[in-house]
């Protein structure tokens, strides 16, 4: 017999060993990382859709989870973003019906108010002119008088927007947005009795917005007033409309008056809210109104350097009818 030594076999068999055990758990590692990974992919969309639809349920329609994941996973993700999508465009018409009938009975308050207070203004105004006819000498009543007509003006100017705002309808055609610009500079200067002067600035062409004439006249006009009534004797007030890409238009005035305080700034479209003693601070606010819910539009205010107030106010085509 020959003698086989025992040291070397069990080396090699040590290392078979060692390695079988390594390997084995490469294999494993590798398995559960795969596993890991998986899991990642599946459970992570998973997760956002369940906080989605946390979201979704309380209240927040129109949230979306992103992903890229094919299969059924990104199937019911699909699903989901279109419902969640089609409850949000189900709570906006919602609003909007809701919205249709508050500003139905709007109308029909502010329809009484034209009535009731109309013709009394209108007797007002004339009995202050012919007062104001008798004193030609008197400085002072000529002052009363016009601080008067301002003062009618003034509701006469908010009446007028309020009907615009709730009445919802109208013909919709497309305006020149100049020539109304031009129209309520006009009014403007004569309710102002040249107390200021009134431009709108002259470029080439006509500048046509798809729009109803009476409500976008509206809210030209409480901004016009604004200005002027913000402005002291003597003062310019500028007004001037551009095109805006693609298919809106972009009115400014700019006034030379104080300026904006900041601590009201923020507050102007607030119902009730005025810098002016005398204001009833509803003309800014249906300005805000009509441009921002009838026609995707906005309305700015920015302090002038070195002093007054520029107002910004851009539209769009006006969107078929469609109350805020």
């Amino acid at each position: 017999k020959i003698p086989i030594p025992g040291t070397g076999v069990k080396e090699a068999v040590g290392r078979f060993r060692t390695r079988l055990v390594l390997g084995s758990l490469g294999i494993v590692a590798f398995g559960l990382l795969a596993a890991a990974f998986v899991a990642h992919r599946v459970t992570r969309p998973l997760v956002e859709l369940s906080r989605a639809a946390r979201t979704v349920g309380e209240g927040a329609f129109g949230a979306r989870v992103e992903t890229r994941e094919g299969g059924e996973v990104g199937e019911a993700i699909a699903a989901f973003n279109q419902m969640s999508s089609r409850l949000a465009s189900l709570e906006r018409e919602a609003l909007d019906l809701k919205e249709r009938e508050h500003l139905g009975e709007m109308g029909e308050v502010a329809r009484g108010m034209a009535h009731a207070l109309r013709n009394p203004l209108h007797a007002v105004g004339l009995s202050v002119d012919e007062l104001a006819a008798r004193l030609p000498d008197d400085a002072e009543a000529a002052s009363l008088a016009a601080a008067a007509r301002r003062q009618i003006a003034g509701v006469d100017g908010t009446i007028r927007s309020f009907l615009a705002l709730a009445a919802g309808g109208g013909t919709e055609e497309e305006v020149d947005v100049r020539s109304l610009a031009e129209d309520v500079a006009l009014a403007a200067l004569q309710e102002a009795r040249g107390r200021v002067r009134v431009t709108v600035a002259r470029t080439s062409g006509a500048v046509r917005l798809r729009a109803v004439a009476p409500e976008l006249k509206a809210a030209l006009h409480a901004l016009v007033v604004n200005a002027v009534e913000a402005s002291a004797d003597g003062a310019e007030v500028s007004v001037r409309v551009e095109e805006r890409a693609p298919s809106g238009v972009r009115v400014t005035v700019e006034d030379e008056g104080p300026g904006l305080p900041e601590e009201v700034a923020a507050r102007l479209f607030t119902p009730h809210v005025t810098t002016k003693p005398s204001g009833s601070g509803m003309g800014l606010y249906l300005a805000h109104r009509i441009a921002t819910t009838r026609y995707g539009g906005s309305l700015v205010l920015e302090r002038r350097a070195p002093r007054g107030t520029r107002a910004l106010l851009e539209a769009g085509p006006r969107a078929g009818g469609h109350p805020a």
